[in-house]
C-alpha cells in the first residue's frame, strides 16, 4: 500500500486507513476530519480507490483460509457432532463448499436415521460408521 499512499495527503491517508480498518465510508471521512458527506467525493478519486484496493489485495495474500481449511474444520465438526441433526448440517455445508448437488434440485432427498437401529448396533459397527478404529474406545476402567 506504500506506493499508492505516497500520492495522497495525510488527511486522505487517514481516510484510507480508517476505511480499511473497517469503518463505514461516513465514519472514515469524519474520522479523517472531513464532513461526513465528503466520502462520496473522496471515493471518486482514483488514487484513493487504488489505495483501498491495494490494501485489500495485500490482505488477501496473507489470508490462509480456503476450501482445504474449511473442509478440515467441517470434518472436525462432524466428528464432534452430538447427534444426526448436527451431522446432517455438516453434510449440507460440505455439499455447498464442494458445490455438490447444485443442479437445480430443490427439496432434495433427506436422510432419516432410525435411532432404534442405532441402539441395536454393536460398538464396533457404530465405530465403523463413525470412521473410527476399533480400538478407539478404551473398555478398561482406569480408576480401578
Amino acid at each position: 500500500m506504500g506506493a499508492t499512499m505516497a500520492h495522497l495527503t495525510s488527511q486522505e491517508r487517514r481516510f484510507v486507513l480508517l476505511r480499511c480498518s473497517g469503518m463505514t465510508l461516513r465514519q472514515a471521512a469524519a474520522g479523517a476530519g472531513y464532513s461526513a458527506m465528503t466520502y462520496d467525493t473522496l471515493m471518486k478519486r482514483p488514487e484513493i480507490v487504488a489505495a483501498i484496493e491495494d490494501f485489500h489485495r495485500g490482505i488477501q495474500e496473507h489470508v490462509a483460509f480456503g476450501i482445504v481449511e474449511a473442509h478440515a474444520m467441517l470434518m472436525e465438526a462432524w466428528s464432534n457432532a452430538a447427534n444426526s441433526t448436527e451431522q446432517r448440517l455438516v453434510v449440507d455445508s460440505l455439499m455447498k463448499l464442494h458445490k455438490l448437488g447444485e443442479h437445480g434440485v430443490k427439496g432434495g432427498k433427506s436422510v432419516t436415521i432410525n435411532i432404534n437401529k442405532l441402539d441395536q448396533m454393536s460398538d464396533e459397527k457404530l465405530l465403523e460408521l463413525a470412521g473410527k478404529a476399533a480400538g478407539y474406545l478404551d473398555n478398561e476402567d482406569s480408576s480401578g
